[in-house]
């Protein structure tokens, strides 16, 4: 008896034989018989299984790099579930860093981070450098850093057209890479996507060495091992939770009990700064005064 495909499964077939995969290899990747695939091929309209319309950016890089190295869709997907994790781990420390380290040197040290993953990323001959040279990328707390910077030197009525018009400039980027990747990827290499990279983040950090002043007031304190560990751990786990529930499903066992030790732990983190004299993390701020 034959398996009966859902609508997510000719999706995916859809998408992996617009990445080259053989009949064999995506009948593994549903989880069917390759005879199923084999039928459903000759059973379905002519041209019904054709790229009938530009992927996604992120869908473009994941399924041309899952064929690159030989690897699944489900593990090629780490590269975006890994850099949003780490990213997400990150950025509750960033508060701290801006506050014990000098500007200059945080922005520097940030952006040299983020050129090496790059260039990792861009050698990289097998999947596992890759996934490094994506999670090296993340550790950078740039948009963080850029966000305080941006509130401590405009004055408060030139705040909201100051972040405005950075809004702007970061939402340019996923608004003009879906197109701009296809591009690449259909008449070029993977790796261009990541060396393109590499000169505009070297004169980055060459102006920044020289043009960039400290701006931000320093304020010493020391790195609270406790709220370390539950924020890396709360953020960490609700991060990865919601990131394999798209593939799992919410009802999965692996998804449900990510997200209850996230809320575990990141509850843990909320009463840890709200107990202490100076928070890793001020949450006062969401407290109601009236």
């Amino acid at each position: 008896m034959s398996h009966i495909l859902t609508l997510s499964d000719r999706t995916v077939i859809q998408t992996l034989l617009k990445a080259g995969y053989s009949q064999k290899q995506i009948a593994e990747e549903v989880g069917v018989a390759p005879s199923t695939i084999n039928y459903e091929l000759k059973r379905c309209p002519k041209g019904y299984y054709d790229a009938d319309q530009a992927q996604e950016d992120c869908e473009k890089k994941l399924t041309h790099r899952g064929r690159v190295f030989d690897v699944s869709t489900a593990t090629v997907q780490w590269l975006s579930t890994g850099f949003l994790l780490v990213n997400g781990i990150m950025i509750p420390i960033s508060a701290w860093l801006a506050d014990n380290v000098p500007t200059k040197r945080l922005y520097l040290i940030t952006m040299l981070i983020f050129f090496c993953g790059n260039l990792i990323a861009f050698q990289a001959h097998s999947f596992a450098a890759l996934l490094v040279g994506r999670l090296i990328q993340a550790v950078g707390v740039v948009l963080p850093l850029l966000q305080i910077m941006m509130l401590e030197i405009f004055p408060a009525n030139q705040r909201g057209q100051a972040m405005g018009l950075a809004g702007i400039v970061i939402g340019l980027a996923p608004a003009i890479s879906p197109t701009l990747a296809g591009y690449i990827l259909d008449h070029g290499s993977w790796r261009i996507l990541f060396g393109m990279l590499l000169p505009i983040i070297a004169f980055v950090l060459f102006g920044a060495l020289f043009f960039m002043k400290d701006v931000l007031p320093g304020k010493p304190s020391q790195l609270d091992l406790w709220s370390t560990i539950t924020s890396t751990l709360g953020f960490g786990s609700l991060l990865y939770g919601f990131s394999t529930a798209g593939n799992d499903g919410w009802g999965d066992a692996k998804v449900l009990i990510a997200l209850a030790v996230g809320l575990v732990f990141i509850a843990l983190f909320i009463h840890r700064q709200l107990t202490m004299e100076r928070p890793f993390l001020d949450l006062r701020v969401f407290v109601n005064h009236h």
